[in-house]
């Protein structure tokens, strides 16, 4: 079996209205992840508040 970059998806919800700065994640394995979504883009009426 091999193995590829996109085996893990990781979902990452902030249910809140206070922003977090600094906030460490724990992922499954350590690599470069890519951000496929985010709901505080403007184009989706966020406030682009994170852009990362």
């Amino acid at each position: 079996m091999f193995r590829t970059a996109y085996q893990n998806a990781v979902c990452i919800a902030n249910l809140t209205e206070a922003p977090r700065e600094v906030y460490r994640i724990g992922l499954p394995t350590k690599g470069d992840y890519m951000k496929i979504f985010d709901s505080e883009e403007e184009r989706f009426f966020g406030s682009n508040y994170a852009e990362v």
